[in-house]
């Protein structure tokens, strides 16, 4: 049911073919439309895609992206940031962690390895052997974040990039045989540049 406000000439809600509204403190009238299916096969991927992204954002928020997002950017926090440099995983609708980015700079990483992952270990070791060239400096942080994917948890490890030496990121997580591992690793060097991210998977050995 419309309702008028015969002192501010307000008019609220739907009056037969028309709908009353207010913008920025306007009045205006316009015609109703009746709402689309909002639960088309294509809009339940799209809130599929946004949802992985902000549950991994909110765990990873203040351990990866607060301290470890090199260059803040003006009017957008570190979630923002991520979600928008994770825009191509949402237009492609893609629900494969492997898809998405942690970071994305110019900053050199290297190279990374997993090792097999045992229940007992309840931990994943992730081997990175660091670039040493270009702006890369020895103080840079090397991240590793994992992700149980069947029991829906996270943690996350970090370490200085060194000299140049083989550096093994262990991660603590809860396993158990069977359960699906993703992993990322990136890099950050304070207040200049964050590196881009490796993305890995792994499956859990009794």
């Amino acid at each position: 049911m419309a309702i008028t406000n015969l002192i501010s000439g307000e008019l609220r809600n739907k009056i037969g073919g028309m709908v009353g509204a207010k913008w920025k403190g306007k009045n205006y009238v316009r015609a109703y439309v009746i709402p689309k299916d909002a639960k088309t096969p294509g809009q339940v991927e799209v809130r599929t895609s946004f949802k992985m992204l902000n549950q991994l954002a909110s765990r990873i928020n203040e351990t990866v992206l607060k301290p470890y997002q090199a260059k803040p950017v003006a009017n957008k926090s570190p979630v923002n940031v991520f979600v928008a440099l994770n825009k191509p995983f949402m237009s492609v609708k893609s629900t494969d962690p492997l898809d998405i980015k942690i970071f994305n700079g110019a900053l050199p990483l290297g190279t990374a390895a997993v090792a097999p992952v045992a229940a007992a270990d309840a931990k994943v070791t992730i081997t990175i052997t660091p670039a040493t060239y270009g702006i890369a400096k020895p103080e840079d942080t090397l991240i590793a974040i994992a992700y149980n994917q069947t029991l829906d948890t996270y943690n996350t490890a970090t370490a200085p990039r060194g000299s140049g030496a083989a550096v093994a990121l262990d991660v603590e997580i809860p396993t158990v045989a069977g359960d699906v591992l993703y992993l990322w690793v990136t890099a950050s060097q304070p207040k200049f540049a964050n590196g881009p991210t490796l993305a890995f998977t792994a499956t859990v050995t009794a």
